[in-house]
């Protein structure tokens, strides 16, 4: 949802129910086919879900495309695309919970490496100083499956990036 709001593709009257949606535009057919999901996402959805509800209702005004593979070469797949303004949503996951965020831009160190990657998680409490409400950042020299840092709402926690997908 936070990637259509983004894109100028849904509001936020379409997505509160406070205006009638027509089931014949894009809009309308998105939000019947999200209904046929169970209620709230108990078992959350895989990206093949992801990009199959985003392609079957936008596929002719949005681009959908998935990272090949986790770990570094996500790393850099997100920060390209970022750099094109495209946002960006990833899956990460550790051995107790797994989770969906849009990445939403990037912050660099004084030789313009990247260190962070900003993003709009749904989970937590929406900042009053930025305009992001979480990051991660790549562990230094770790050898552990998790790789990376995700700080949101106050907590930090070691996870892998597992899915990621670009849309634009």
């Amino acid at each position: 949802m936070m990637v259509l709001l983004l894109l100028g593709r849904l509001d936020y009257e379409q997505l509160t129910g406070l205006e009638q949606t027509d089931g014949r535009r894009r809009e309308g057919r998105f939000l019947a086919r999200l209904e046929r999901f169970p209620g709230l996402f108990r078992q959350g959805m895989d990206m093949q879900e992801v990009q199959g509800l985003l392609l079957d209702s936008f596929g002719k005004v949005l681009h959908v495309e998935p990272a090949p593979n986790g770990g570094e070469t996500s790393w850099e797949f997100i920060i390209g695309h970022l750099q094109n303004d495209h946002p960006v949503v990833i899956s990460v996951r550790n051995e107790s919970c797994g989770h969906w965020m849009v990445a939403v831009g990037v912050e660099f160190d004084d030789r313009q490496k990247v260190v962070r990657i900003l993003a709009l998680d749904s989970s937590a409490a929406a900042s009053g100083i930025c305009p992001w409400n979480a990051f991660i950042e790549a562990r230094q020299k770790s050898k552990s499956q998790y790789s990376f840092n995700w700080h949101s709402d106050g907590t930090s926690c070691s996870v892998q990036i597992e899915d990621v997908v670009a849309i634009w």
